[in-house]
């Protein structure tokens, strides 16, 4: 039966270290999550514009196929036919043009709202009563208002007349004539409501096979990105223009709206919104309001035909067989333009003809209901990984893997988009990915300081500043281990301390040996020197380590004179406060035993407790040499290899002494300071 594997101290330590240091992943993942299942409107915006790049990068490509064309009423038949309004029997005479070439049907983006201004009958009615009643004299019933003339063509295609929805209830009441079933919730509480329309003439409506509304209502940044299809009213449901063409093409009579709830759209009681539009054969999925966001074309003046070139049928008629054609104007001093994803100016009629386009090949955009849920799940990956990548990459290949991670984020989602055409939002994962990434390689810089200030402030006491500054540069130093080197070492001690502690209380004898140890310390590590350890009375120092000191020798040398200067010095102090207080006085004298040699230094002891410090023979032998100093009545004493680098410094051989605890002789000199 196989074993488990055991989990050991040293595995819970890494995992509750990584925890430790690696919150402030955590924290972005948490924080994360929640956005990006309700994010905020101004990241939504964020969220727009990152959409609107993937459009301007590869927008769909225009179909020749598709069957939407646009009569547009262009610069070009402005100059032709003169300005726009038109007299409406020559729109008539373009209907029927259309009608007769097998249009599937005619929508026009112009609200008829008024008399023709051009009619005769409105000219005659502007005339003085005498002009008036000579005219209608002359003319008798022959004159026919083009209104009139307009209202039979109408009747005679089908045809799809626009109006706006406004949100004046003194306007006329909105008018349609289709009907609407729906399935699920109500979608009224749903689609955009308004209380007023602007309407066609009544004589007009009543020729037109269907009226639709034109409203294009573009985002807080003036940028129009979805297009409803259905809107509420308090005489029920309205179609859109293009909605309403889409059922007028297919001769259908009812538009079913399937809502939240409805059988195929379960939503667990919440109440979503819309979720599909079904006219004749066509089903268009939707968002919650009823709005769909068609994939804009690259190039929508491909699909145009001049309203000049109909007039005149100098195009082949038959290119509108079987299409829906949209009439309306695209010259540019009738202001009918928007901002879109990829251009700041698109004529109405364009954007009507994008969405129409956009159904016909399927590839409206597709915000699907689940994406908070799977960009919260992408958010806490990225997170979690980017996290990872701060605690245990170097900061600079760390760096480079979080943006690696962000872009082949929006690589994935920029691909879903090109073959799905669903829109997946990588900004936000991506930037809380990097932001946890930057918060956490913070917490590890800061930790980093952190490990560098504890050893200035641990080795401050024993090594010398430039050599802290060093050390703490490179902290990964202090780890256990170490190496072989030639180090000076120095042992030294008060003589006669017993005797001199009996005579004092454990507080004065603190005091005394901080006195002691204070200027001694101070002498050693200006000098480069490395303190091991204090000794009681005594200290165990050694130099050339952890870092490199020239001269390591005769820089020891130089510290032990200044020591039993020191020590001369404060000698005077004592015995005149010893007067002054009546006490006897115990002269104070210190032996100093110097040796360079090859030792073991490094960081020696456990994971949870070491030393820095040195092991070997050099060692005992610079410990026997202070202890002979009490016996030879001399303050320093140095071995051979440390007086040969003594270079013109006063050292006199002592002699070959046999040192306790060696077999060999060891030569031995006395250091004095020159005068």
């Amino acid at each position: 039966m196989p074993q488990r594997p055991k989990v050991t101290r040293s595995m819970f330590g890494h995992i509750t270290n990584s925890l430790r240091n690696g919150w402030p992943a955590l924290l972005a993942l948490s924080i994360a999550a929640v956005t990006c299942l309700h994010p905020p409107e101004i990241l939504e915006r964020l969220q727009s514009l990152v959409f609107d790049s993937y459009q301007r990068h590869s927008p769909r490509p225009y179909n020749d196929e598709l069957p939407v064309r646009v009569v547009a009423i262009d610069d070009a038949s402005l100059r032709e036919f003169g300005q726009w309004p038109w007299p409406r029997d020559r729109v008539a005479r373009m209907i029927d043009l259309l009608q007769s070439s097998g249009a599937r049907a005619i929508g026009l983006d112009i609200v008829f709202a008024e008399p023709d201004r051009n009619s005769p009958d409105q000219i005659i009615a502007g005339l003085p009563l005498e002009t008036r009643t000579a005219v209608q004299n002359a003319f008798g019933n022959t004159l026919i208002s083009n209104d009139t003339i307009f209202a039979k063509s109408l009747a005679k295609s089908r045809s799809v007349l626009a109006q706006v929805l406004t949100a004046d209830p003194t306007n006329a009441q909105n008018k349609s004539k289709a009907s609407f079933a729906f399935v699920g919730d109500n979608p009224a509480a749903f689609a955009p409501y308004y209380s007023g329309a602007i309407t066609p003439l009544g004589p007009l409506l009543e020729g037109a096979s269907g009226v639709g509304a034109v409203n294009i209502t573009p985002e807080n940044d003036t940028i129009v990105r979805r297009i409803p299809l259905v809107f509420s009213s308090a005489l029920g449901l309205i179609p859109s223009l293009d909605l309403e063409l889409l059922r007028v093409a297919q001769g259908a009579d009812t538009i079913v709206v399937k809502s939240s709830n409805a059988s195929g759209a379960q939503a667990f009681g919440q109440r979503t919104g819309l979720a599909a539009i079904k006219t004749g054969e066509i089903v268009v999925q939707t968002d919650g309001s009823g709005a769909v966001r068609p994939r804009f074309s690259n190039d929508p003046t491909v699909r145009h035909i001049s309203a000049a070139a109909i007039l005149h049928q100098d195009v082949a008629l038959q290119s509108v067989r079987d299409k829906i054609v949209l009439i309306g104007t695209t010259a540019a001093g009738l202001n009918d333009t928007h901002a879109t994803p990829l251009s700041g100016a698109v004529a109405g009629v364009d954007i009507h003809a994008d969405l129409l386009e956009s159904i016909f090949s399927g590839t409206s955009l597709d915000r699907p209901d689940f994406s908070p849920a799977l960009e919260a799940s992408i958010a806490i990956v990225l997170c979690a990984l980017a996290g990872v990548m701060a605690l245990w990459l170097s900061p600079l290949w760390g760096a480079f893997s979080a943006l690696a991670l962000a872009a082949t984020t929006f690589a994935g989602s920029f691909w879903v988009y090109q073959n799905f055409d669903s829109l997946i939002d990588a900004l936000l994962p991506s930037s809380f990915a990097l932001i946890a990434f930057g918060g956490t390689a913070l917490k590890k810089y800061w930790q980093v300081e952190r490990q560098r200030r504890w050893v200035s402030a641990a080795f401050s006491r024993y090594v010398a500043p430039d050599l802290v500054k060093r050390l703490a540069a490179n902290p990964e130093n202090l780890r256990l281990g170490g190496e072989t080197r030639e180090l000076t070492i120095m042992f030294c001690d008060v003589r006669d301390f017993t005797t001199r502690a009996e005579t004092m209380s454990a507080e004065a004898v603190v005091r005394f040996l901080n006195r002691l140890h204070t200027p001694f310390s101070r002498v050693i590590l200006d000098s480069g020197g490395t303190i091991d350890k204090f000794l009681g009375d005594g200290l165990m120092a050694f130099w050339n380590a952890p870092l490199s000191v020239p001269d390591h020798a005769k820089c020891a040398a130089q510290a032990a004179l200044e020591m039993v200067k020191i020590c001369r010095n404060m000698d005077a102090e004592l015995s005149k406060e010893a007067d002054a207080a009546g006490q006897p006085y115990l002269p104070l004298h210190v032996g100093i035993g110097l040796n360079t040699g090859t030792v073991f230094v490094g960081n020696m002891g456990s994971d949870q407790r070491f030393d820095y410090s040195i092991i070997g023979d050099a060692v005992n032998i610079a410990a026997r040499l202070e202890a002979v100093t009490k016996t030879m009545h001399t303050p320093i004493l140095l071995a051979r290899s440390t007086a040969d680098l003594c270079h013109d410094m006063d050292v006199r051989r002592v002699g070959g002494l046999t040192l306790k605890g060696r077999s060999d002789e060891t030569d031995v000199y006395a250091l004095f300071e020159r005068f």
